[in-house]
Formats: structure tokens, C-alpha cells, sequence
């Protein structure tokens, strides 16, 4: 790092979650912050607020795990790609930045979420509820909905063998189609007990580190 550009010994660190690719937050490191954060492995700042050395986490248990660092082409700002424990905004929300950013999948979590949590209030008319809803409120309906689309998922995968020409573009996006329904409804039923997209991506990014 470029520690002549500083601003009272202090340079810009942007937070982002290996998993989903999504931006947490944004601190600000001192050299001394830096050191601990490279020898501990866990994030830590300079808290400019409370005039000392910070470690995210260390009254919530919100942890920030490193899993790679990488400074800016000027060398004066720090992006650090982590494994969050819990989440991360001091506000209890996952991210600083609101829920509205990431990928389809950070978005399909956060439509999912709700409709969760209007399952669980209750008090919803069954006919004012959503198709999402109604498969939330039965174990029985969404496993059926799994193994249907499950099976024509294979059905269209059977369809796209390797020949002595290439499978049409209309068979290889009946593919895409049947994989984005088999998605859709395992994201459904994984919601339905409280397990995020995130939490899926979390773990194949733990996978790809073996």
C-alpha cells in the first residue's frame, strides 16, 4: 500500500463478500490495522468515530474472515474479498448498501425472504397469496414440485446428447429453462426452513478452497 497518499494515516478498505460478490461496507485501515488483519486473518480497522484499532465482530461476533487482498492499480485502496459470520451492517442487515444489489441470486434471496416472512406472520387470505406462498405452506406440495421439475429437467438434459451435429439452440435453452425451475423451487423449499442462496454459495466457495 501507498501509505504517502493516506489521509491521517488512513486509507480507503472495501468489504466484499466471496461468495455472492457483494459489497459489505467500506472502513478505513492504518498500517497497524492492515498488520493484524494479514497476521489474524479476521478484518480490522481504524474506527474513526471511536479513535482506536476495531475489529469487526468483536461485540457482535460478526466476524469478517479473510480470504484474499488486493490493492487498487494506485496502490491506495484495499479490496478484501471475506467470509462474513452473521451479518454485517451494524443496522443487522447483511450488507451496508442495502438488499437491493447483487446478482439474481442475492435478489431471488431477498423476493424469497419476503414471502417467507408473510408465510410465517400468517393472517394472509389463501387466495390473496402468492404461488410461492402457497408452495411454502406445504412440505408435501413443494418436494412434489422438486421432482417434477427434477424430472424434466432430465428429460430436456437427455434431449441435448452429444451428436454428429450440436443439440439446437432451442433444445439447449429447454435445458436452461428446466435447471432455472429445478433452481427456483429447491431456493423455494431451502427458504421455507430459513437457508438462504447465500448460504448455498458459502458453502461451494468453502468447497473450492479444498
Amino acid at each position: 500500500m501507498n501509505w504517502d497518499k493516506a489521509v491521517n494515516g488512513l486509507l480507503p478498505v472495501i468489504i466484499i463478500d466471496d461468495a455472492t460478490g457483494d459489497v459489505l461496507m467500506q472502513g478505513y485501515m492504518n498500517e497497524d490495522s492492515l498488520a493484524r488483519t494479514q497476521a489474524q486473518q479476521k478484518v480490522w480497522f481504524w474506527s474513526r468515530s471511536k479513535g482506536r484499532l476495531w475489529l469487526k465482530g468483536e461485540t457482535s461476533g460478526h466476524f469478517l474472515h479473510v480470504v484474499s487482498m488486493a490493492e487498487d492499480c494506485d496502490q491506495d485502496t484495499l479490496l478484501i474479498r471475506v467470509i462474513p459470520e452473521g451479518p454485517t451492517c451494524h443496522t443487522g442487515a447483511r450488507t451496508c448498501f442495502g438488499e437491493g444489489q447483487g446478482g439474481i441470486f442475492t435478489q431471488l434471496d431477498n423476493v424469497l425472504a419476503e414471502r417467507a416472512a408473510a408465510v410465517a406472520e400468517g393472517g394472509t387470505d389463501l387466495l390473496s397469496m402468492s404461488y410461492t406462498q402457497l408452495l411454502m405452506m406445504s412440505n408435501n406440495r413443494m418436494a412434489k414440485k422438486i421432482g417434477e421439475e427434477t424430472a424434466e429437467f432430465l428429460m430436456a438434459f437427455a434431449a441435448t446428447v452429444p451428436g454428429e451435429e450440436p443439440p439446437p439452440e432451442e433444445t439447449l435453452q429447454a435445458l436452461v429453462e428446466e435447471a432455472s425451475d429445478v433452481i427456483f423451487h429447491l431456493a423455494v423449499a431451502l427458504h421455507s426452513r430459513g437457508v438462504l442462496l447465500a448460504d448455498v454459495q458459502r458453502e461451494l466457495a468453502n468447497r473450492r478452497k479444498l
